[in-house]
């Protein structure tokens, strides 16, 4: 449900008719795609700690682990379009840090 949420968002800003970047949109973006990877975070946090407490123990799984090499896949090839839609549509959204990040102050 979280990486859905923060890929709608993403999808919202990178959207045709977004071709000006306004840093207000981009802010609210980030902010709402970073309120749910620290909610994603807190979850796991919680399950972990139950399971400390708890004594629990995950079993091996053959089809878990394939599972995950498969998603890993897909996630890993969503990215790498997303950033190319990004790119083509001129969007700062394919582009996690805006390069004024790196820009040194003079």
């Amino acid at each position: 449900m979280i990486e859905v949420f923060a890929s709608s968002v993403v999808v919202w800003h990178i959207r045709p008719g977004h071709e000006e970047d306004r840093p207000e949109r981009t802010r609210l973006a980030l902010r709402l795609v970073a309120g749910a990877f620290l909610a994603l975070g807190v979850v796991l946090i919680a399950a972990s700690l139950h399971d400390l407490i708890t004594g629990r123990k995950a079993g091996a799984s053959p089809i878990g682990i394939a599972y995950l090499a498969v998603i890993a896949c897909v996630m890993f090839g969503l990215a790498f379009r997303k950033r190319r839609v990004a790119t083509g549509l001129a969007s700062a959204a394919g582009f996690p840090v805006s390069p004024a990040f790196y820009a040194r102050p003079a």
